[in-house]
């Protein structure tokens, strides 16, 4: 059968029909759409706004399902049956609009089952008491209300017993809450029960143990059944409890009246305190450290320190910790057999990491210097004060930025005993009755060549520290003593002097009442070995005096060893900044 021909009229309708169709699935939510025939169709979108605002909204099985689904009109509102919720579509995503109700049933239940569990008396052990809240610790508290509480006399309180009902929890504006007590506690009328009870309220807390509880039968449980012994304190608890305010039980007040710490009651300085005690420096809280070792309490002329083998023996086993970091040889031996080692502490290095651009040369050298002692025999102190400070670059020096400084970007060349035959005998001279530090340009002793031999080996060293130990505290010699020459590094000095000087009167109270400075500044002696490395060699050297030992009994043996380790730590920072402000002008120039 043929087709039947199409008129010109049937294709404009159906072109209209068309129009009619695209407007309906695609015009907003507020189009209606008139067709060819005069009929009104609302758009899609405005028959499911419709639907929606009449309050339907689609259900799904699973909420799974639902938050597959993508809805065509914003917003839309959607229902999932396993979870009892209503979802909101924004366009973007569904938005979960909320707790469930089956989830505010749970909750109304447990709260309900919390008190009840509280109010449960079978055998009802405890004794409870309607007064005497004063002192009290809250243990349960619900809108801002006590509930149940326990008293300086150990017995547990119910306030006010017609709040611990069903419709006070449920109109709580805030989450019911137990808290832990915050002081010591005796039980006197309370039965404690050890028993496995799988439902307990925790009463008292420490840490995350549960010291005291509530089971199911309403009982006290002691858990674990060990006696409750622990003392309990307020939030910030600082052990020093004399420097904060207290009530009358003993108990540090939260921040105090006045906010915190009585500063005013800590001592200023650390050399009369023992180990762990506060002290207050620049407004900064302290602890004293451990000085009750043989570096602060050993004589001079104990085994400890008394020969050149003891002082090497030290250093040997920090060498032996870190043998990556460490370095010894031997310089050579003097005229009695005696050696005499330089030991090198070598920080790391950077390494090139494979990029062509890497810069490993000199230039990236941390300062090196160098560090003797033990020039003079008799100056014992300065050896032991010198070991104490390579001590702590060694083994503390995660205590200070600055002790971390020498420790990873510093070269420390050390020569611990230029005289070990004086050392030995206690003698300000060698075997041979010379003074070393006289010898340093006629040079006719061993001692003197070989330390001066150390700066041979090098041809990078930036500074030279001489350490001596002045014969005592009087006018003409300081408890801090510097030699130097050299225009800049007289400027470094003069800082470094003052800085001592008022470091001496503010630590140690010396030299208070005289308007005079607690040290002094000199230059070279034209025969020192100071002298010599700085003429020879060209490199920078200086001249440090402390106190040593038996010279005075205005210092004790501890706050001289303080004392002269803390004025060779400044000394070696000074240094260390003067090499960088050189090295850096040096750049400029």
């Amino acid at each position: 059968m043929a087709d039947k021909p199409i008129s010109l009229q049937k294709l404009v309708n159906a072109d209209k029909d068309a129009d009619t169709l695209e407007q309906v699935t695609s015009a907003d939510k507020y189009t209606t759409v008139v067709s060819r025939l005069g009929r009104q169709y609302p758009s899609l979108a405005k028959a499911l706004q419709t639907i929606i605002d009449a309050g339907g909204f689609k259900p799904y099985s699973t909420e799974a399902e639902l938050k597959a689904s993508v809805p065509v009109i914003v917003p839309s509102a959607a229902y999932a049956f396993d979870t009892k919720k209503v979802w909101l579509w924004n366009g973007l995503a569904w938005v979960d609009e909320g707790t469930s109700a089956l989830d505010v049933a749970k909750l109304y239940t447990d709260e309900i089952d919390l008190i009840s569990s509280i109010n449960r008396t079978t055998e009802n052990p405890a004794e409870f008491h309607n007064s005497d809240l004063l002192d009290s610790i809250p243990l349960i508290v619900a809108n801002g209300k006590i509930l149940l509480a326990i008293n300086q006399a150990g017995k547990i309180l119910n306030p006010e017993p017609d709040l611990i009902m069903k419709k006070e929890i449920q109109d709580s504006s805030e989450d019911f809450t137990i808290k832990a007590a915050t002081a010591t506690i005796d039980l006197p009328s309370a039965e404690f029960h050890n028993t496995g009870d799988e439902t307990i309220i925790p009463l008292v807390v420490s840490g995350s143990s549960v010291l005291v509880a509530v089971n199911n039968n309403g009982q006290l449980v002691n858990i674990p059944p060990e006696p409750v012994d622990y003392e309990f304190h307020n939030d910030a608890y600082i052990p020093e409890k004399e420097f904060n305010e207290t009530d009358e039980q003993g108990f540090i007040l939260p921040g105090g009246a006045s906010g915190a710490l009585d500063t005013s009651k800590l001592p200023y300085r650390e050399k009369d305190l023992e180990k762990g005690n506060l002290y207050i420096t620049n407004d900064v809280l302290h602890v004293s450290k451990d000085y009750n070792n043989d570096f602060y309490i050993a004589s001079v002329t104990s085994t400890v320190f008394s020969t050149y083998a003891a002082i090497y023996a030290i250093i040997d086993g920090w060498m032996s910790q870190y043998p990556d970091y460490i370095y010894k040889t031997l310089v050579g031996n003097d005229a009695w057999n005696n050696p005499i080692y330089k030991y090198e502490f070598l920080s790391p290095r950077f390494v090139n990491d494979g990029e062509e651009t890497t810069i490993t040369d000199g230039r990236t050298r941390p300062p090196r210097i160098l560090l003797n002692s033990g020039t003079h025999g008799v100056e014992r102190e300065a050896v032991v004060s010198s070991v104490m400070f390579m001590n702590d670059v060694v083994n503390n020096w995660q205590k200070s930025d600055e002790l971390a400084k020498f420790r990873w970007a510093t070269d420390i060349i050390f020569v611990p005993i230029v005289n070990p035959s004086g050392y030995n005998a206690n003698t300000r001279e060698n075997a041979n009755g010379v003074d070393i530090n006289r010898d340093g340009i006629a040079k006719t002793q061993i001692e003197t060549n070989l330390f001066l031999s150390v700066l041979d080996a090098y041809t990078d060293v930036d500074f030279c520290i001489d350490h001596h130990n002045s014969f005592d505290l009087s006018v003409s010699q300081r408890p801090f003593w510097v030699g130097v020459e050299g225009a800049e590094a007289f400027v470094m000095c003069r800082e470094l002097a003052y800085e001592m000087s008022c470091y001496i009167k503010k630590e140690f109270n010396m030299y208070v009442g005289a308007n005079t400075p607690s040290s002094k500044i000199s230059s070279h002696i034209s025969t020192s070995l100071t002298k010599a490395n700085q003429t020879q060699h060209g490199v920078t050297a200086i001249l440090l005096e402390t106190p040593r030992q038996g010279a005075t009994n205005i210092m004790s043996l501890k706050n001289r060893r303080i004392h002269n380790q803390y004025a060779l730590f400044k000394t070696m920072s000074k240094v260390r900044k003067f090499i960088l402000d050189k090295q850096f002008k040096d750049v400029l120039a």
